[in-house]
């Protein structure tokens, strides 16, 4: 579930930081108030002042028991609403794992679109790319991959990339060298195993420690013979968060926010 709230002050802030991670004093079961009280008196309190929610659900499709269907919902007056997955080209149309070029859906939209995708403000919306549902597959998937044709004489790999990262077969895939979960289902009192992609581990593994010096370097697998060879990335989101907030803290009138806080927004995962 993910919210988007107003802008808070540092008291609302740390108050909302304390009612998550208060949720590690309670269990699954047993005396109330237990787990899920805890869990829906933090929603509730929180998600009546956001200005927009959604949910983000995955289930065992029955194709394998390594695959999972997600689909994303919207919170209306109404109920929930079923909507476009953010981000997620169809996979059919986008042809993830085989090389997109030419006239193919996804690489006329990375043609007209370059600007939005490199900063990771484009929308599938209101396109035949647009899909509500999406297998993921985990390591066992395929990054995007775009023909030279696709932005001649761009940034083919970049566009390539932000597309890839912001969806979630590339998020949860090979794109991040992760295995489906960034923050692993727990059992009571023990912490979640985090991917490499969010800890920095220097082997990518999931479970490792988290670091302020090492990264999680990924070279996504290319198509053979498609467009410029993927470039080598490191990740360690955490750590990027962690700048992203302190450079926030750090800002005053009159400052370029946008410039001082690139380096930590560029390519984002949403």
């Amino acid at each position: 579930m993910e919210f988007v709230l107003p802008c808070l002050s540092q008291p609302d802030f740390q108050t909302l930081a304390a009612d998550w991670s208060g949720l590690n004093d309670y269990t699954w079961s047993g005396p109330k108030p237990n787990y899920q009280r805890k869990l829906e008196g933090v929603l509730s309190k929180w998600l009546a002042q956001a200005a927009a929610v959604r949910l983000r659900i995955n289930g065992k499709n029955g194709k394998g028991s390594d695959t999972w269907d997600t689909r994303e919902f919207a919170f209306q007056n109404g109920g929930l609403k079923i909507r476009d997955l953010e981000r997620q080209p169809n996979s059919g149309t986008g042809k993830i794992g085989a090389c997109v070029t030419g006239d193919n859906p996804l690489a006329v939209f990375a043609r007209q679109n370059q600007a939005a995708i490199l900063t990771s403000s484009h929308e599938f919306t209101n396109t035949t790319l647009a899909t509500k549902n999406e297998t993921v597959i985990g390591l066992s998937g395929f990054a995007i991959t775009l023909g030279s044709d696709v932005c001649p004489g761009g940034p083919t790999d970049a566009v390539r990339y932000s597309l890839s990262i912001n969806s979630c077969l590339g998020c949860h895939g090979v794109e991040t060298k992760t295995e489906f979960h960034h923050i692993a289902q727990r059992d009571p009192g023990v912490a979640s195993n985090l991917s490499g992609f969010l800890t920095g581990a220097a082997d990518c593994q999931s479970g490792g420690q988290i670091s302020a010096t090492d990264y999680c370097t990924v070279t996504a697998p290319p198509v053979s013979g498609c467009g410029p060879a993927p470039a080598s990335r490191q990740f360690n989101d955490l750590l990027r968060r962690h700048l992203y907030s302190y450079t926030v803290g750090q800002l005053k009138a009159g400052d370029d926010w946008k410039k001082k806080l690139a380096p930590f927004t560029a390519h984002q995962t949403d």
